[in-house]
C-alpha cells in the first residue's frame, strides 16, 4: 500500500511526457504492482460530490478499491499533497494519478467495459429544462436517444404510457425521472 502511495506514473498535461515520481525509499515500479494487487486508491473529501460518485461507481463495478478522506486522516492529506494533489477525487490506478471523476477515463484504466446505458430523453423544443437536461447528459459524455413529443405520436405514447405529464422525462435503464434536477440526474448518471 506504502508503495502505490508513494510512486505513480504522471501523465505531463502541459509537456505531453511522464515521470515517476518516488521518495528517498527509491521504489520500483515492481514493487507498486506487487504491492498494489490490482486494486485502486481514492483520496476523497467527505464533502466532495464527484468523490461519491466515483466509489459508488468503483464499488457497483466490484473494482477492488482503497479510499483516503483526507479531511479525516492526517497521513492521507500529507500523502495527497506528497502526490501534487489538486484535484479531488485522486485516483491512483495503474501507476497513473487521475484528478477528478471522468468516466471515460476510469474505464479506460481499468481495462473493462461498462456497456452503454439504455437513457432516452421524452423533450419538446423550446423547452429549458429539456436543454438543461440534454446538455447534463452530453457533458458527462452519456449516450442517449431523444424523442420529440410534439413531432412524434409514437413519441407521445411511449411518454404517456410512462406517465409523462410534462417535459422533460428521462428514462435511465428502466427508471423515470420526471423533469430535471441536477441531482437527480447526477445519483442516476453515476449508476449507470
Amino acid at each position: 500500500m506504502k508503495a502505490v502511495i508513494i510512486l505513480l506514473l504522471v501523465i505531463g498535461a502541459g509537456a505531453g511526457g511522464a515521470y515517476w515520481y518516488s521518495t528517498e525509499n527509491q521504489i520500483t515500479p515492481e514493487t507498486v504492482i506487487a504491492d498494489n494487487n490490482g486494486s485502486v486508491v481514492v483520496y476523497t473529501s467527505s464533502n466532495c460530490e464527484d468523490c461519491d460518485h466515483l466509489v459508488k461507481y468503483l464499488a457497483r463495478r466490484d473494482v477492488a478499491h482503497k479510499v483516503y478522506d483526507i479531511n479525516e486522516s492526517d497521513e492521507a492529506f500529507k500523502h495527497y499533497q506528497k502526490l501534487g494533489g489538486s484535484e479531488l477525487p485522486t485516483t491512483l490506478v495503474n501507476g497513473r494519478m487521475l484528478a477528478g471523476f471522468n468516466r471515460d477515463v476510469i474505464k479506460a484504466e481499468l481495462g473493462t467495459r461498462v456497456s452503454n446505458a439504455n437513457v432516452v430523453l421524452y423533450s419538446r423544443p423550446g423547452c429549458g429544462y429539456c436543454d438543461l437536461a440534454r446538455k447534463d447528459l452530453t457533458e458527462n459524455k452519456i449516450a442517449f436517444q431523444e424523442h420529440n413529443v410534439e413531432a412524434s405520436s409514437e413519441a407521445a405514447r411511449e411518454f404517456k404510457k410512462l406517465g409523462g405529464k410534462g417535459v422533460p422525462l428521462t428514462v435511465f435503464n428502466n427508471k423515470v425521472v420526471p423533469g430535471y434536477s441536477k441531482e437527480a440526474y447526477r445519483n442516476e448518471i453515476a449508476k449507470l
